[in-house]
């Protein structure tokens, strides 16, 4: 079992280029950078089938707020919250 905190660099590009169906092409392109904290937790386990071939696997919930420091109003949010599980067989020489 673990956990641990982040510190996110987050670069953001947006580009429109149509407007609608109004037929008018827009070059329109906005870049910013962002600066974030994040948080997660996970619980594993390991188990040994020989001596040397062993299963391993972890469950890991992760918040992640990647323009947490830098928001500001009417900005797009960039978060990376989320589940993942690792899955794998390992050989140890």
């Amino acid at each position: 079992m673990g956990g641990g905190v982040s510190y996110y660099f987050s670069k953001v590009k947006a580009q429109l280029n149509e407007l609608g169906d109004s037929g008018y092409d827009i070059d329109a392109c906005s870049e910013r950078e962002e600066k974030g904290y994040g948080l997660h937790v996970y619980a594993g386990f390991k188990a040994m089938f020989h001596n040397r071939f062993y299963f391993e696997s972890r469950l890991r919930a992760r918040y992640a707020d990647g323009s947490g420091f830098t928001d500001e109003s009417g900005d797009v949010e960039i978060e990376f919250t989320g589940v993942d599980l690792t899955a794998g067989v390992a050989w140890r020489f």
